[in-house]
């Protein structure tokens, strides 16, 4: 039997999940976890970029973690979210399954169902709280449309921001799960036929 993997660029698939993980160690580091930096480290352009995004967005979550929109303890959860999930096992998770994807390692299946379980399963208080907030934060522009809404645009224009770190994610987990499945499938199968000899 060869031990020779096939090339990141012949399995697109996991060409995605390679991407998607670059992506997210990329984000998590320079914009998420940028607070903990040294401010005098950070490039002016770097540290413009969470502005930016509250400027555009008006994020609850964002900003209320930054105290600028309610009580700021209301969202503890979230930057304990950020520096302890996303910083200590999502960001080393996110560069050893891209390396193992990039090697082909079958081991890596494991790590697309952890990562992809533990981020989806993140995200559904993000999702709860974007939906319980019953206006947007002062100082939205009124194209979105705040007057009580069942599901604002502003609410949806949110969702859609987090919604790819949520269905990614969970279709990893599930299609790694699916991985494992069959692979211990064939795995009792062969034991199946060591042991009928």
């Amino acid at each position: 039997m060869s031990s020779k993997r096939s090339p990141l660029t012949s399995r697109p698939l996991d060409a995605f999940y390679f991407g998607f993980f670059i992506l997210h160690a990329a984000i998590a580091l320079l914009i998420d976890l940028q607070y903990l930096y040294p401010q005098h480290l950070l490039p002016d352009a770097l540290k413009r970029v969470p502005q930016f995004y509250i400027d555009i967005s008006h994020d609850p979550l964002i900003m209320g973690a930054q105290g600028l929109f309610g009580d700021p303890w209301r969202y503890a959860w979230f930057n304990a979210l950020t520096i302890c999930l996303e910083g200590f096992v999502q960001i080393p998770l996110d560069i050893l399954a891209a390396i193992g994807l990039w090697k082909g390692s079958k081991t890596t299946w494991i790590l697309l169902v952890i990562y992809g379980a533990s981020q989806a399963t993140t995200l559904i208080p993000c999702f709860a709280t974007i939906l319980a907030v019953p206006s947007a934060p002062e100082g939205v522009p009124s194209s979105f449309g705040m007057q009580n809404a069942t599901l604002t645009e502003w609410q949806r224009f949110i969702i859609g921001n987090y919604a790819p770190f949520f269905f990614i994610p969970l279709f990893m987990a599930i299609d790694g799960s699916y991985r494992l499945f069959k692979l211990a499938g064939a795995a009792d199968a062969g034991m199946g036929d060591k042991k009928t000899e």
